[in-house]
């Protein structure tokens, strides 16, 4: 009886293969012995430093009680953020800049009528207080103040917002009334508004009204060191033309 020839294996067709290409297995399983000790030998090598690097910081650090670092954390001062301070330098100066504008006209507005109310043939009342300090504050745009020449002549002053070429910009504004500014039935007749340009470092005055013809003489923009001389001028007009319309 002939014994029929058995069919080969994957297993022994792949050993066939290898006893044909002695060289070419050999290069392959060399590559794949070598890649294999290389990723172990990497493991072994990052899980060697980073045992070492805590090692090191073990046995050359001491170790701190609670207390202590409780003292160190206490001790800790922020890192300084530069380009923050360099902003908050600018916004300092140019908060600096508008006070100084906006609370000297003010101040120069109630320097003079207070020197007439001083006179014997006065009865005026006057409400006229500095702005406040930080000029980022929401409660700014509920300042207020007056003078109150009369029953039918008053001013109305404010800190508000203005839309200028599409700009909102920020003023103080002196509303001639015609009457104390609170009397029922009394209406804006004009007004005069100090404005200082950040970017420009120029005070703008603009008018309208019978405030136009109280400042007729004065020029609309001013330097800040110019502005600072004039300003009391200023405040004569407007209370020399005042007087004559009580």
């Amino acid at each position: 009886m002939i014994k029929k020839k058995e069919e080969k294996t994957r297993v022994d067709k792949f050993f066939d293969y290898i006893n044909n290409h002695k060289k070419i297995s050999l290069i392959v399983i060399s590559s794949i012995t070598i890649v294999s000790i290389v990723s172990v030998l990497k493991s072994a090598g990052d899980g060697y430093y980073f045992i070492k690097d805590i090692w090191s910081y073990v046995s050359s650090e001491k170790l701190l009680s609670q207390e202590e670092v409780d003292d160190w954390a206490r001790n800790q001062k922020p890192k300084e953020d530069i380009i923050t301070n360099e902003i908050d330098d600018k916004v300092k100066k140019t908060t600096s800049k508008i006070s100084l504008v906006y609370n000297t006209f003010l101040q120069s507005l109630f320097k003079t009528t207070r020197a007439y109310q001083k006179s014997d043939s006065s009865n005026v009342y006057i409400q006229i207080s500095k702005l406040p300090e930080n000029f980022f504050n929401e409660n700014i745009k509920d300042y207020r103040g007056c003078v109150t020449f009369s029953q039918n002549a008053g001013w109305s002053i404010s800190y508000k917002d203005q839309l200028r070429n599409n700009k909102v910009i920020q003023v103080i504004e002196v509303h001639f009334m015609n009457c104390d500014g609170t009397s029922k039935g009394g209406t804006g007749i004009g007004y005069v508004q100090i404005f200082f340009d950040t970017k420009n470092n120029l005070v703008d005055i603009s008018s309208s009204g019978v405030g136009q013809i109280a400042i007729k003489d004065i020029n609309e923009k001013f330097t800040i060191e110019d502005f600072l001389k004039v300003c009391p001028n200023i405040t004569k007009s407007m209370l020399e033309y005042q007087l004559q319309h009580l």
